[in-house]
């Protein structure tokens, strides 16, 4: 992450920074425009060329607030610290493509992300890069669901390119596998089994991707109904993973109820894969026999009454596949999940702390500036498909609202460049307010991940329940919705 805790940065700035500032932990704090600037500059020359953590976890502040001040000097502080050249410290590199970003300049950006490329052809960053600057100049053909699959796949056939480019990279055969096998169901057979293959080999030699596989070449295998003897050895294997994975939650007090749910999804997932396999090898018997524990499994998953909007819906999509599942297979499959509608009069409101980010404009925004309104805030990113299906409804409900000062819509993207979201919403002519800040996103509970629309009342308090779906119906739900909260 590129931003440090406060605790770690208050300890920081009582050893380091000058004795007139060294009690504060937030250069915020000090109330005084010309103080605080003053205070900043003055850490700026304690920490002249400094790259060692406490001195990273300084400058990630003061890149912060003279961002935020407008400070004029911001530049010539991002251009020392690029002149650094630590090509070899990964903090470093985040503090200077942040700077950047601050600064709003995408050409020595891109200039430093290619420098970067070069010293370190296998990193992270040269893998993102080449990412990023791929994504500039391929577009979805269009926003219907066919445009983005199609999409998708060039992608995956670019990051194929990338890892046999750099087979030594575990970033690129990271973000290759990541893809392909999301789509590998649309991949030719013989390119879907040599994407298992390597999946399988990566787990086992070097361990580095951010998942166990198991699970996804098994399904692999189903779909291209290829390699079936190694389905059941798989799944064995996958849930053994989430086994181990959480047996010492299990043997906490607080952490067992995750870690039994955890394991009972895993083992839902394996039972309704090994009911396909099954039904492939023509044995409806052994078929039903695993489609029922299937059943079992969703019904001790059942979620509570009080369970939020988000699991309930994520239980209901299970279910509706397990029933299909169990049509196939030939046995009665009730309804084990009735949707609940929202009593959204009754929805918790969390209050929400202040803060202040930035629009593509550049329009400063804070939570006073939501104060007295009802806001719609959506959260997404240009690499989430779903995200960009889902933004012209998001503009439609601006168009709503037009003219209207009492609701108003915010979009937070979460990109790490600000230029991604830029290029997008120019290209799409979208109006909205659209804040690049990560940060703001995870102050309004960004914990469900993207696409995420929330609401905020009146108040400045945040309702607890995202307000799920997309389309033309959702826009008039959400509005009716709007003007119904105080």
């Amino acid at each position: 992450m590129w931003l440090l805790c406060t605790s770690l940065l208050a300890a920081v700035l009582a050893t380091a920074l000058p004795a007139q500032i060294a009690n504060t932990s937030d250069f915020s704090a000090i109330s005084d425009r010309r103080a605080r600037v003053e205070a900043v500059r003055a850490a700026c020359k304690q920490l002249a060329g400094r790259t060692d953590p406490a001195a990273i976890a300084q400058w990630d502040r003061i890149l912060t607030e003279m961002n935020l001040s407008h400070d004029s000097e911001l530049k010539g502080v991002v251009q020392g610290l690029r002149a650094m050249n630590r090509y070899d410290n990964a903090s470093w590199i985040n503090l200077v493509n942040m700077g950047y970003v601050y600064l709003g300049d995408s050409e020595s950006a891109r200039q430093f992300r290619s420098e970067l490329a070069r010293e370190r052809p296998d990193s992270t960053w040269a893998v993102q890069a080449a990412i990023q600057q791929w994504e500039a100049t391929h577009q979805p053909p269009n926003t219907t669901q066919a445009g983005f699959i199609a999409w998708g796949i060039a992608r995956v056939e670019f990051l194929k390119w990338l890892h046999e480019k750099k087979p030594h990279s575990e970033a690129a055969t990271s973000e290759y596998l990541n893809a392909a096998l999301v789509y590998e169901s649309r991949l030719p057979t013989d390119e879907a089994l040599a994407v298992a293959d390597l999946a399988l080999r990566a787990t086992a030699s070097a361990g580095f991707l951010p998942f166990d596989p198991h699970f996804e070449v098994a399904e692999l295998y189903l779909h291209h109904h290829a390699r079936l003897g190694e389905v059941p050895g798989l799944l064995s294997e996958a849930v053994q993973k989430v086994e181990r994975d959480n047996h010492d939650l299990l043997t906490s007090e607080q952490g067992a109820e995750r870690a039994n749910q955890q394991i009972a999804w895993a083992q839902l997932r394996a039972d309704s894969d090994l009911a396909e396999y099954w039904l492939q090898k023509n044995d409806t018997q052994q078929a039903g026999i695993a489609a029922r524990r299937a059943g079992a499994d969703l019904a001790r998953l059942t979620p509570a009454a009080n369970a939020q909007h988000n699991q309930r819906v994520f239980y209901q999509t299970e279910e509706k596949r397990w029933s299909k599942l169990a049509e196939r297979v030939g046995i009665e499959a009730a309804l084990l999940f009735q949707p609940q509608q929202v009593d959204w009069a009754k929805v918790a409101r969390i209050p929400l702390s202040d803060f202040q980010a930035t629009d593509l404009t550049g329009r400063r925004w804070t939570l006073q500036d939501w104060k007295g309104k009802v806001v719609l805030v959506n959260m997404w990113a240009t690499w989430c498909t779903p995200c960009r299906a889902e933004l012209p409804y998001i503009q439609k409900l601006h168009e709503a609202f037009r003219g209207r000062l009492d609701r108003i819509v915010i979009s937070i993207d979460v990109d790490s460049d600000a230029e991604l979201a830029r290029r997008l919403v120019r290209e799409h002519g979208y109006t909205f307010p659209v804040l690049n800040s990560r940060r703001l996103a995870d102050h309004i509970n960004f914990e469900n991940g993207v696409p995420q629309n929330r609401i905020v009342d009146a108040q400045g308090r945040l309702l607890v329940e995202p307000v799920e779906g997309t389309g033309d119906a959702w826009v008039g739900m959400v509005k009716a919705l709007m003007d119904e909260v105080k």
